[in-house]
């Protein structure tokens, strides 16, 4: 995290994002005691991280992660698969 983004946390934190981060903790711990919300669980808590200290985080796609995460030849049958209407090469 450079300087700038921890001097924005910092004022962040100060001026409302404590809080802000505190009221997604609190609805995420209600949504665990429930059934219905319990899959939302997860992600209140993701966003709670990110209320904290917003300035530095970069969020990606799920599909832009898992792409780099792949190697080069599970790349090529991963376009293949997710191109159901795609005719094969030469073909």
């Amino acid at each position: 995290m450079s300087a700038f983004s921890f001097l924005l946390n910092l004022l962040w934190i100060l001026f409302g994002g404590l809080w802000m981060a505190a009221g997604w903790v609190v609805a995420a711990i209600l949504m665990a005691i429930t059934i219905i919300g319990l899959p939302w669980t997860r992600a209140a808590f993701n966003i709670a991280a990110y209320t904290l200290l917003p300035f530095g985080q970069k969020v990606v796609s799920r599909a832009v992660y898992s792409a780099v995460r792949i190697s080069a030849p599970d790349r090529s049958a991963l376009s293949a698969i997710s191109c159901g209407s795609c005719s094969p090469a030469g073909g």
